[in-house]
């Protein structure tokens, strides 16, 4: 385990937007997401653990376009951090033009995301600032790719990220296109982490493991050809058997459950039967059609896992991070960098910012390798916790917030991860 520092640091310059996006967790009516701005004076406090650094990533929920000092910020740090290290940072692109993308990549800004969420030419939602217009992206990447050539940055790398919807699924092909078209290196795709209830339809994401997926189908199929159903009244018929047909069921569901525990598969019925009436092929085909676009025009396609993985990872914790809010706060994870509410199997599950110091009263070494930062890394990165989208039992008083604030899971781990879409390959970040 890393003892001298963070080797990747997520600094959150801004809270501000000059946009409101409704996918966007600062503007749900479960944000506790307060407006500031990180002052110089405490960016520069993380000099001392830049030379340590890999990457450093200056954008959070805000635009960090708005903060003035972004050139000096991305200077200064050029300044401290190895040769070998980059700079980046995501965009809505809305005041992105030829000269502050000059600045920028004068300064050593290595690399840059525009967020789009589209292609259809409808503004995202604005709070009056201006909308975030498919064209407004495309043109912050004309202005960004003069710069590129008038500079000649080393190892810079633009890219687009977008979050997959329903609504959207369908444009991705087209969205890898416009963006070779328009010179960018990468795409971002990510999952919906649904901030909002109306917004949880439109996700994408199947919590439940592909082996769960994969045992409940063959028992269905096994269930039709005896001429019943798994995905009918399982609920009521389950403690009660009344006829032929219920009892058939009842016997099928032992043998998926007994199946299911013998190879230590979790199951949550309820998730796996609405899963399995979910048509989506439209995923499929759009990814398969991006995945071979991306190929042909040389541009690298980042898509996150279609289901949970039963192999957890979480890239916070195998990257060695750490988040600041602008106050100086240092988290563990993106999930725990705010506090905040999403919705999860149709229920509300709140979360609360976990603060491991503050670089204002400790340098991030000495935060890094205090005793909590290291019982964090070390739960989380074991993996140990309950599969919690996916607990026969769901959804546990964890997401229905019967234990908030978060103390312990059930099986005693006292990290919140069990949950976390980001472990379980749905959500993506820079």
């Amino acid at each position: 385990m890393n003892t001298s520092g963070p080797r990747k640091i997520y600094a959150e310059i801004t809270t501000h937007c000059n946009l409101c996006c409704p996918m966007c967790v600062k503007w749900t009516p479960g944000s506790r997401i307060r407006e500031s701005g990180m002052s110089l004076a405490t960016f520069r406090r993380l000099a001392d653990a830049l030379p340590h650094a890999e990457a450093l990533v200056l954008n959070g929920i805000g635009e960090p376009l708005l903060h003035a000092d972004l050139p000096a910020m991305v200077e200064l740090a050029r300044s401290h951090m190895p040769q070998s290290s980059w700079i980046g940072l995501q965009t809505n692109g809305l005041l992105l033009d030829e000269n502050t993308a000059g600045q920028l990549l004068k300064a050593g800004l290595n690399r840059l995301c525009l967020s789009l969420d589209g292609l259809d030419g409808e503004p995202a939602g604005n709070n009056g600032h201006g909308a975030h217009h498919p064209s407004t992206v495309f043109q912050a990447l004309a202005a960004l790719g003069r710069a590129r050539q008038a500079i000649q940055p080393v190892d810079f790398q633009l890219g687009i990220e977008i979050v997959l919807m329903k609504d959207n699924i369908a444009l991705l092909p087209d969205l890898v296109t416009q963006a070779a078209d328009h010179g960018a290196d990468f795409i971002l795709a990510s999952h919906l982490l649904a901030y909002q209830a109306e917004m949880e339809h439109q996700c994408l994401f199947n919590p439940n493991t592909e082996s769960a997926t994969r045992l409940f189908a063959s028992h269905q199929k096994l269930a039709v050809e005896q001429g019943v159903s798994l995905v009918n009244g399982i609920l009521p018929i389950w403690s009660n058997p009344k006829d032929e047909n219920a009892r058939r069921i009842c016997t099928i569901l032992r043998q998926l459950t007994g199946e299911a525990r013998a190879k230590n598969i979790p199951l949550h019925l309820k998730s796996l039967i609405e899963w399995h009436g979910r048509d989506l092929s439209q995923l499929a085909s759009s990814c398969d059609r991006a995945i071979a676009i991306a190929a042909a025009r040389n541009i690298r396609l980042e898509l996150p896992a279609p289901q949970a993985l039963a192999a957890r990872s979480c890239r916070f914790i195998e990257e060695g991070s750490v988040f600041i809010t602008p106050e100086g706060e240092v988290t563990p994870c993106h999930a725990l960098w705010h506090s905040y509410s999403c919705y999860m199997d149709g229920e509300e599950k709140r979360v609360t910012a976990k603060s491991l110091g503050n670089i204002n009263q400790q340098s991030l070494a000495e935060i890094w390798n205090a005793e909590a930062s290291r019982t964090f890394r070390r739960e989380a990165g074991s993996y140990d916790f309950p599969f919690c989208r996916s607990c026969a039992l769901g959804p546990c008083p964890d997401i229905t917030n019967e234990s908030y604030p978060f103390t312990n899971d059930c099986y005693g781990i006292t990290v919140p991860c069990g949950h976390c879409m980001w472990c379980l390959g749905g959500v993506r970040c820079l």
